[in-house]
């Protein structure tokens, strides 16, 4: 989080907890729903969560603020993105995301993919 006083996880029953980073102290937990494979956050405190779709979402009030869609379709019988990684660019509104066979890059601010990068 900014500041770096918080910490953002997902953990394994797909909830996304928020920790006081310096005492390790739980700080807030909710379920964005769905499942969910990958989390990253930026220096505005917007956080990404990669399951079925891409969610943004606000940590501290626990308020999803919008969905992104993305080219990359989950395998066949899957049902989510089957992302691997997430990192924001240091401008917080670009985010990149690896998946088995691209790489994603999307724009906060268009609310959209806008580059997909890929070996074929």
């Amino acid at each position: 989080m900014p500041g770096g006083h918080e910490l953002v996880t997902l953990d394994r029953d797909q909830k996304m907890v928020t920790w006081q980073a310096i005492t390790g102290t739980l700080f807030r937990e909710f379920a964005p729903g769905g499942i969910n494979t990958v989390s990253a956050i930026n220096s505005d405190g917007k956080c990404i969560i990669i399951g079925e779709k891409i969610g943004v979402w606000d940590p501290k009030t626990s308020e999803k603020l919008f969905e992104m869609t993305s080219s990359s379709k989950p395998y066949p019988g899957r049902k989510n993105l089957d992302a691997r990684q997430a990192q924001f660019h240091p401008d917080g509104d670009t985010l990149a995301i690896a998946f088995d066979d691209c790489i994603g890059i999307y724009s906060l601010a268009k609310r959209a993919e806008v580059r997909t990068l890929s070996g074929t």
